[in-house]
């Protein structure tokens, strides 16, 4: 169970961090550059990223709770 557990920890952390590198990215190129059919979902990526952050802490939230109940029990 341990290294299931420090394999969804590593994802949630990967997710996040990517969303995190990809938005301070997207926020320095102009948005002239980006295809026009590409604009839309850039856009609503970018002011959906709490959303994304939010649930890789509850991912580690999870495996934490988990993993301390196995532990312990």
């Amino acid at each position: 169970m341990l290294q299931a557990g420090a394999a969804l920890l590593g994802l949630a952390v990967l997710i996040s961090a990517t969303q995190w590198l990809w938005t301070r990215v997207v926020a320095h190129v102009d948005p002239l550059l980006i295809p026009a059919c590409s604009r839309r979902r850039v856009q609503r990526l970018m002011t959906n990223s709490a959303h994304i952050y939010l649930a890789s802490v509850g991912v580690v939230a999870c495996v934490v709770c988990v993993e301390a109940a196995v532990l312990l029990g």
